[in-house]
C-alpha cells in the first residue's frame, strides 16, 4: 500500500526560484491522482482486513490456498501501476478501465479463495458461521460489482467512473447493519 504514494510526484521538477508560486497550482491540479491514491489505499486496506478475517479461520493451508494467495498478490502488486495510470489519464477510458479491471480481479480472487476456505472444513479451525461466510462473500462481490459498474460508466465518463467506489461506504454500513440484525 505504501508504494501507491510513489505515483504522487511533481513532474517535471519545478525550479526552486518558482516553487513558492508554482507548487500550489501543480499540487491542486493533481487532484485526480490524490483521489485515485486514496481510493486504492482504502480499498486495499479493506482487502487486507478481509484477508485477515479469512486466514483467521484457517489452522493450515494447502497448495490451492497458496496459489490463490499468489494470484491475489500478483494482482495487488499491479495496483500502484493501475492507480498511477488512471490518475494521470483520468479522462482516458482504457486507463481508467484498467484500474477498475485490476480491482475486479482482486475482488474475484478473494471471493474464490473465501469460497474455497468455507468449503474446506479440513483447513478451518471449525465451522464458519453462515452469517460470516455470507457477509464476507457479499463484500467481495460488492467490490467486484462496483468495479464492473465503473468499467461501464468509463465508456461515457472515465473520470466520473472513479467515483463509483464511494458507493462502498454506504454499502458497507448497510451490510453491517443488515448482518448485525440477524
Amino acid at each position: 500500500m505504501t508504494l501507491l504514494v510513489i505515483g504522487l510526484a511533481i513532474s517535471p521538477a519545478v525550479p526552486e526560484a518558482d516553487a513558492a508560486r508554482v507548487i500550489p497550482r501543480v499540487i491542486a491540479a493533481m487532484w485526480p491522482e490524490f483521489i485515485n491514491f486514496l481510493t486504492a489505499f482504502f480499498i486495499l486496506g479493506a482487502f487486507w482486513v478481509h484477508h485477515h478475517r479469512q486466514f483467521h479461520q484457517l489452522h493450515s493451508v494447502d497448495m490451492r490456498i497458496v496459489r490463490l494467495t499468489f494470484l491475489i498478490l500478483v494482482s495487488v502488486v499491479l495496483v500502484p501501476f493501475t492507480t498511477n495510470v488512471s490518475g494521470d489519464y483520468s479522462g482516458v477510458q482504457s486507463a481508467v478501465a484498467l484500474f477498475h479491471l485490476n480491482l475486479f480481479v482482486i475482488a474475484m480472487l478473494f471471493f474464490a479463495q473465501w469460497q474455497y476456505i468455507i468449503g474446506s472444513g479440513h483447513l478451518t479451525t471449525g465451522p464458519v458461521k453462515r452469517s460470516e461466510a455470507n457477509q464476507l462473500g457479499i463484500r467481495f462481490l460488492a467490490i467486484a460489482a462496483i468495479a464492473l459498474l465503473g468499467i461501464a460508466i468509463s465508456f461515457s465518463d472515465p473520470g466520473l467512473s472513479l467515483a463509483v467506489y464511494l458507493l462502498l461506504l454506504p454499502l458497507s454500513f448497510m451490510g453491517h447493519w443488515l448482518f448485525s440484525r440477524r
